[in-house]
């Protein structure tokens, strides 16, 4: 009696293996960079949103906190705010007209005191920096309707009549987008029915 035995695999075999095993190892890699891409989402993305809520609270915070000008000549007076417009603010930090600015300048947020052009405070990465603007004279807010006609760029002696004011900032670092929107009253500004 004979008994073929045989041994290894034929080449069919071995190509429908190696077809199995590439694609396997395709999958996987695949997996892969999706988690890692997943990872530096979540890694990456807080701090970004952390800087957007930090540069949006500082604005913010220095607003509220402003005294309108009370002085009879250099400033508006009766005015929390100097000039405004959709990329800078510049307001009162005192009742004799002393002032300091927020802008934007070439991807980074700016923080300036007075005529001062070296910022107090800066922080890069910022892609986009937004001011919109309520006043009296252009609308009213209250609890039950929101406004829906925001000013870009507020100008004369219509800045006395800011109520409201909405900034938005968006940053971006390392391929990671982030942003922040928040609408705040100004502690001293005019009431409005």
């Amino acid at each position: 009696m004979v008994f073929n035995v045989r041994r290894g695999f034929s080449q069919i075999e071995m190509l429908a293996t190696a077809a199995i095993l590439i694609l396997a190892v395709g999958m996987g890699l695949q997996g892969f960079t999706s988690i890692s891409k997943a990872q530096k989402t979540t890694t990456g993305l807080p701090p970004i949103q952390e800087d957007c809520v930090g540069i949006v609270t500082m604005i913010s915070d220095d607003l509220k906190e402003a005294p309108a000008c009370t002085a009879t000549s250099g400033c508006t007076t009766n005015s929390v705010i100097e000039s405004a417009n959709a990329s800078s603010i510049t307001f009162y930090v005192n009742s004799t007209g002393t002032t300091r600015t927020f802008k934007l300048t070439n991807g980074t947020f700016q923080r300036l005191e007075g005529s001062n052009t070296t910022p107090s405070y800066s922080m890069s990465d910022v892609t986009s920096l937004t001011f919109r603007y309520l006043t009296i004279d252009g609308g009213t807010y209250n609890a039950t309707s929101m406004p829906t006609n925001w000013a870009t760029t507020v100008t004369g002696t219509s800045v006395k009549n800011i109520t409201v004011i909405r900034v938005t900032v968006e940053m971006s670092r390392n391929g990671i987008a982030g942003t922040y929107t928040t609408d705040f009253r100004l502690r001293n500004s005019p009431y409005i029915p």
